[in-house]
């Protein structure tokens, strides 16, 4: 089917983010990996907001 887009959620990781949004059939990404259960039971709220910043980076270099 031509115009279908996709958002994956299931093993996306900073490492492999900016592969995905290389793709053009891709209009977003999902993941845990900005705030981990590990993170968030931790209350690791700089660690989580630095993951974010991080990947506001990494987002910008495929979409503007």
């Amino acid at each position: 089917h031509t115009g279908v887009q996709f958002i994956p959620t299931g093993g996306v990781n900073s490492d492999n983010l900016g592969d995905y949004l290389s793709l053009p059939i891709v209009i977003a990404c999902g993941g845990t990996w900005i705030a981990s259960k590990d993170r968030v039971k931790n209350g690791d709220w700089d660690g989580i907001e630095e993951t974010a910043k991080q990947t506001i980076e990494v987002v910008k270099q495929f979409r503007s």
